[in-house]
């Protein structure tokens, strides 16, 4: 599967570039697009908090995509 963004998850007290599939429950992290760094935007919202673990979702036949459940405010 091709990532189709820059995955950071906070840490310590930095953002630390990872794997879309280290994010766990609880995870606070941000996304950027690869080609330009630009930060993934959602409803004004940039950085996300993980509410389940990653799992394929099926888009259509033959094609699917990694993706997570996050907190809503």
């Amino acid at each position: 599967m091709k990532d189709l963004m820059m995955i950071e998850i906070y840490e310590d007290g930095e953002w630390i570039e990872s794997l879309f599939q280290d994010i766990t429950i609880g995870t606070k992290f941000r996304m950027r697009n690869p080609d330009t760094k630009e930060l993934f935007v959602d409803d004004d919202k940039t950085e996300f908090v993980a509410t389940s673990e990653c799992y394929v979702k099926n888009l259509d036949v033959g094609n699917s995509i990694l993706t997570i459940d996050v907190e809503k405010e």
